[in-house]
């Protein structure tokens, strides 16, 4: 749903940025016990060390590749402020060096005083959630003073796996139409 919000090529409709390549880094483990919450249970997580692996392998494939964006549709806990006392940091300053935009979804808490880890480290480009129709701030969107940009978030449909088309909503819908943007003013402009 994500990929095909930024890059999506389809004959019904494209995504923001429908010439673009896509490439997938996995970054989420498969964790069974408490830390799936009180009731236990299997979920996806992922750890400091494994995003911070991830974004180094982005960076080391710059030479190769005309990398315009890392699209980040993670979080955690909400800050009231920047948080750069975290791991991710020096990757992200990294990849904002190296002229890709670290784009990351700032949450779906509804939080209106911090944006969730890692969309509130100061390098990241923090992105929250409006509504496609009347561009209100949508109710579920962590924000905050430093919140960088809205996108839409609500009702949006894009591809689903296993084929077909879907409608979901989050930040995770608004963060793919930044991450495209990059890539068509990338495309407009290579430097």
């Amino acid at each position: 749903h994500v990929a095909g919000i930024a890059a999506g090529d389809g004959g019904a409709f494209d995504g923001v940025a429908p010439g673009a390549q896509i490439i997938s880094v996995q970054v989420f483990s498969k964790v069974t016990g408490t830390a799936c919450g009180p009731g236990g249970g299997t979920c996806a997580l992922f750890y400091d060390f494994d995003l911070t692996r991830g974004l180094d392998f982005v960076y080391g494939l710059r030479g190769t590749y005309s990398i315009a964006a890392a699209n980040m549709s993670l979080g955690g806990f909400a800050w009231p402020g920047p948080c750069d006392f975290e791991a991710q940091k020096a990757p992200f300053d990294a990849l904002r060096s190296a002229g890709i935009a670290p784009v990351v979804a700032s949450g779906n808490g509804g939080v209106k005083t911090g944006i969730s880890l890692p969309a509130c480290l100061s390098s990241a480009v923090s992105v929250g959630a409006v509504d496609r129709v009347t561009d209100d701030v949508a109710s579920f969107s962590n924000s905050s003073p430093y919140l960088q940009l809205l996108a839409p978030g609500m009702n949006i449909t894009s591809s689903v796996p296993g084929g077909g088309f879907g409608s979901k909503s989050g930040t995770s819908m608004a963060t793919p139409h930044i991450t495209g943007a990059f890539a068509v003013l990338r495309q407009q402009h290579p430097t």
